[in-house]
């Protein structure tokens, strides 16, 4: 019996424990992981079958085709190139570092207009693969209950 609350003590301690490592989890590593979502992307008006789409928990949206991502922040009208920042594992996009920040559309630190536009379900943008070009029209339809 003496033994007894040994016992509960180290159970209490490794609980404890997980749910530190949970939180943590959560805090820490869960924001980086994001989902990906079935959307439609049309590319000059061709639909691209291989183009991916992920959803922030935040709301904001990767879009890579081809190999080039585009991080979209439809709230704020932001949008920027994220080209190497992130990487594909187990279906979903994870993040090696913070999500790039934005520049506003139309702002002076752009290099480019992508003439960013938010209709829902869609949102359109110019991919600016040439600086100083309009660049090719990007249209995506966001999935019902994704926004």
């Amino acid at each position: 019996m003496k033994h007894q609350p040994i016992r509960i003590r180290y159970l209490l301690l490794v609980l404890n424990i997980v749910l530190l490592v949970v939180l943590a989890y959560r805090a820490l590593l869960l924001p980086r992981w994001w989902p990906r979502i079935a959307a439609e992307v049309v590319v000059g008006g061709k639909e691209m079958r291989d183009a991916r789409v992920w959803r922030s928990p935040e709301g904001t949206f990767l879009v890579d085709i081809k190999g080039v991502g585009y991080y979209v922040n439809p709230r704020l009208q932001g949008f920027a190139l994220a080209t190497g920042d992130y990487k594909v594992l187990f279906g979903r996009c994870f993040w090696l570092d913070l999500p790039p920040g934005t520049v506003p559309v139309g702002g002076a630190k752009a290099d480019f207009d992508p003439e960013l536009t938010v209709d829902y379900p869609f949102m359109s943008f110019h991919d600016g693969a040439i600086v100083g070009s309009k660049g090719t029209l990007v249209t995506i339809r966001i999935p019902e209950g994704a926004w």
